[in-house]
């Protein structure tokens, strides 16, 4: 179902899990924004949205610490989305969110590199 959408953040583990990015993308308003199941990667993102360089970093240490665990905490805002996307054959045994009622869908993509 389509979802008003103004921001993207996506969280990329890199180097088996040595390093991550994070890219953010920005829409100039709210438009209604369906994303497909095993789309590739660019699909991911409203074809209007604008790459935020001041937002988008790359981290040269690992997004999971050494019991497998991370934390990420991101203000998305009413109208954001949230990407983490993780190496082939990797998981999530839970994902908490918080606050109570924010949607959660969990898929899987093609990935090009």
């Amino acid at each position: 179902m389509p979802q008003l959408v103004s921001k993207i953040i996506q969280y990329r583990v890199l180097l088996d899990n040595t390093a991550f990015s994070k890219g953010v993308f920005d829409l100039d308003e709210p438009v209604y924004y369906q994303y497909a199941v095993g789309e590739l990667i660019p699909g991911l993102r409203h074809k209007d949205a604008k790459f935020n360089f001041d937002e988008t970093d790359g981290v040269r240490f690992p997004l999971f610490n050494k019991a497998n665990h991370a934390k990420i905490s991101e203000q998305i805002g009413q109208f954001g989305l949230l990407h983490i996307l993780l190496e082939p054959k990797k998981y999530l045994k839970d994902i908490y969110v918080e606050p109570d009622g924010v949607s959660v869908d969990i898929l899987l993509v093609a990935m090009i590199f």
